[in-house]
């Protein structure tokens, strides 16, 4: 192999040996738990029909 090749071949290994480590530190920090990596919070919603029906028609608004 050329000199070159070489040479990216070893930083390449060292920036993903670098962002395993971060990720190892990040999943540490946390306690492993991946709940508590996301930002957004989701609600439920749940609604019991009493009625008799043939389609459903939904309407939505998502906000962030």
């Amino acid at each position: 192999m050329k000199k070159t090749v070489k040479i990216w071949l070893i930083v390449a290994s060292a920036l993903a040996a670098a962002g395993i480590i971060i990720f190892i530190g990040a999943l540490s920090m946390t306690k492993f738990n991946f709940s508590n990596l996301l930002t957004s919070k989701q609600e439920t919603n749940t609604h019991e029909i009493s009625e008799e029906f043939n389609s459903i028609s939904i309407r939505t608004s998502v906000a962030d």
